[in-house]
């Protein structure tokens, strides 16, 4: 099932035996959204379950696989708005300013020559980072939806109320003029 060789392979299957041969009771799955991937439905499709609960803050994604959900965890049961719930206090205030800005022909150039690892995306997921106040986003292509809901949410995080970062976070997103490039 996996691509791996020798040792962790070994282990791998150790643990997808563990797994699979055990009646679950709750399959908890954070990020959601990444469920309709091809290696991720793999792996809850054997994993024995009696309920799965799915849980994101971004459930969003840029092909059609997002309705997959319907039938690989079940209907989505609560949506919380993110502006809701800053007007009530549980995340921090946000502020988010668009700051259009020239972009020379050559280095636009020099970027689009790099390699896409070069142009690596950064603060998207998996990245935790709580005492965060400001993010300055700089793109020449925008984003993707998720891209964008992903980046906010690392200001957006808890804060202690009275912390001086909980009033206002600010994200600031620096896009070229288009040059016609």
């Amino acid at each position: 099932m996996f691509n791996e060789e020798g040792k962790e392979a070994t282990k791998l299957k150790k643990v997808m035996d563990w797994l699979s041969n055990k009646e679950w009771g709750l399959m908890v799955l954070d990020e959601v959204h990444v469920v309709p991937a091809m290696m991720f439905r793999k792996v809850i499709s054997l994993i024995n379950h009696k309920c799965k609960l799915g849980l994101t803050a971004t459930l969003v994604r840029e092909d059609d696989k997002i309705e997959d959900l319907n039938f690989l965890i079940g209907p989505k049961l609560y949506e919380a708005d993110w502006q809701d719930l800053s007007a009530k206090g549980h995340i921090a205030n946000v502020e988010c300013v668009e700051i259009i800005c020239e972009m020379t022909a050559e280095f636009y150039r020099e970027y689009l020559r790099q390699p896409k690892k070069k142009k690596s995306i950064v603060g998207d997921t998996s990245i935790d980072l709580p005492e965060a106040s400001c993010l300055i986003q700089i793109s020449s292509h925008f984003g993707s939806r998720r891209q964008e809901a992903q980046r906010l949410g690392r200001v957006l995080r808890a804060k202690r109320r009275h912390d001086p970062g909980f009033k206002i976070q600010k994200k600031y997103i620096i896009q070229p003029k288009d040059n016609n490039f």
